[in-house]
């Protein structure tokens, strides 16, 4: 049975197979900045997240602090934002931003479990996380810091056969008869490509079929090593 009071800006909610009731505040939550060495991380919390804590920090570092850390009032234990905490703390951080919630140890403990559980119920559309992912490539996004694996993206990528619109020199002409390539350089390659590629592009190798320096140089450099005039 569900049943709903409400008196004094509270509504209470009962859920059909538990006493316990569920106390939401109507009132705005309030942001405080504390020190977190103020606040501590919940012995029982279930959820294993050291493997999580480096790709939050990127997260944190690319887009700053946006998920306020909550917190049980009555004695300073973090209800959800464990991993959170953890990177702040990695990062040498001394304060963090934090919802205060008024809860009952039982209240903090069922919250727990729904914010590590319900994410989970929701699927991806993974053709739509390729296309974005294609998408924010260009823009120079870092997308391993957004939590995927390069295998992960790659693999996205590959089976939904999505190709940015810009590969890692520039952009490609938007015309049917123009094909686009991707390819993944290990670090110690880099430099030697672009090398080659800016002596190649200073050679003037434009044949007129191409708008696209980036690919003229890449076809010269193709063509002198396949002995090609």
């Amino acid at each position: 049975m569900e049943t709903e009071n409400v008196g004094n800006n509270r509504k209470s909610i009962i859920g059909k197979d538990s006493k316990m009731t569920i106390a939401m505040a109507k009132d705005k939550l309030k942001i405080e900045y504390v020190s977190l060495d103020s606040i501590k991380l919940n012995p029982k919390n279930p959820r294993k997240n050291d493997a999580a804590v480096d790709k939050i920090l990127g997260s944190i570092e690319q887009f700053g602090f946006t998920n306020p850390i909550l917190v049980r009032k009555a004695d300073n234990t973090i209800i959800a934002g464990h991993t959170r905490f953890k990177a702040l703390k990695k990062r040498g951080a001394k304060i963090a931003p934090v919802v205060f919630l008024d809860m009952t140890e039982k209240q903090a403990d069922a919250y727990m479990l729904a914010d590590n559980k319900l994410s989970e119920l929701a699927d991806w559309d993974d053709a739509g996380v390729a296309k974005l992912i294609a998408e924010l490539q260009v823009e120079g996004i870092d997308i391993p810091s957004l939590g995927f694996d390069q295998s992960e993206i790659d693999e996205l990528l590959q089976s939904f056969d999505v190709i940015p619109k810009e590969d890692g020199f520039g952009s490609m002409p938007d015309k049917p008869e123009f094909q686009q390539i991707t390819f993944t350089l290990h670090d110690s390659q880099v430099g030697i490509v672009n090398e080659a590629m800016k002596r190649a592009k200073a050679q003037d190798c434009s044949d007129g079929t191409n708008e696209n320096s980036n690919g003229n140089a890449l076809c010269f450099i193709c063509r002198a090593f396949n002995g090609q005039s």
